[in-house]
């Protein structure tokens, strides 16, 4: 079962939604699109892109929806 939440900006508009994985804890991150923009492995404690290269440890979904949304002008 997964878990939505959608991931806002500074005026309240959404640029991205996190979805969580209620039995695992992993996390996947989604653009305003819909598009796949990272994972996050709770067992491993890292984050990784989309091309699943590790871009950091601990939850860093947030950033790089973020970073997506930087790269789209929509600032």
């Amino acid at each position: 079962m997964m878990d939505r939440k959608p991931v806002r900006d500074f005026y309240n508009r959404i640029i991205g939604w996190i979805d969580t994985d209620t039995v695992t804890g992993d996390q996947v991150g989604r653009d305003f699109y819909q598009r796949i923009v990272g994972y996050y492995d709770a067992k491993l404690n890292v984050t990784r892109d989309f091309y699943k290269r590790i871009v950091n440890h601990g939850n860093m979904l947030a950033a790089l929806i973020q970073q997506e949304n930087d790269k789209q002008g929509k600032k």
